[in-house]
C-alpha cells in the first residue's frame, strides 16, 4: 500500500493506492508459463531458510519469479507449467506459485494430507470397499402387519 497526497479545494487530502497481487496474469486465474531457470532464495529478516523459486516465462512474453510448494520437485528448464497468483509473504520479488500436478510440473511424492494442494492421488492403502447398496425404502414392503 502506498500512500499519497493530493490536494481538491485547497485542502489536503490522503489518497491510499493498492498493488494487485497478480498483475501480469492480465485478470486470469491461471497462465502457462515455461521455466527459464531454477534459482534458490533467501527470506527476508526473522526467517531464515533456502527457498525454491523458477524464473519463469509467461505466454504474454513477460519473465517473473514464481514460488516452488512442497517437499522436493523435478523441474527442469524448458519445462511447462501453470502459473497462479500469490506467492510467499517473505520472499522479495516473488508474487506467484506454481500449481502442483499440472503440465509437466508433478505432484508431492509421497503426500497423504492435503493431496488436492500437492497434485497427489489417492494412496490404494488409503481406499476403501465400495459398501453394497441397499434397497430403497420404498421396496422395503409394507411396515404393517396383522
Amino acid at each position: 500500500m502506498r500512500k499519497g497526497r493530493y490536494i481538491w479545494r485547497k485542502q489536503y487530502f490522503m489518497q491510499f493506492k493498492y498493488r494487485k497481487r497478480s498483475a501480469w496474469l492480465e485478470g486470469c486465474a491461471q497462465k502457462k508459463a515455461v521455466v527459464v531457470k531454477l534459482v534458490t532464495q533467501a527470506p527476508k529478516k526473522p526467517n531464515s531458510a533456502t527457498r525454491k523459486v523458477a524464473v519463469v516465462r509467461l505466454t504474454t512474453g513477460k519473465e517473473i519469479r514464481a514460488y516452488i510448494p512442497g517437499i522436493g520437485h523435478s523441474l527442469q528448464e524448458h519445462n511447462v507449467v501453470m502459473v497462479r497468483g500469490g506467492g510467499p509473504q517473505d520472499l522479495v520479488a516473488v508474487r506467484y506459485s506454481l500449481c502442483r500436478g499440472a503440465l509437466d510440473f508433478a505432484g508431492v511424492v509421497g503426500a497423504r494430507t492435503s493431496r488436492s494442494k500437492w497434485g497427489t492421488k489417492k494412496p490404494d492403502d488409503l481406499k476403501r470397499e465400495a459398501k453394497p447398496r441397499r434397497k430403497p425404502r420404498w421396496m422395503w414392503g409394507s411396515s404393517t402387519t396383522d
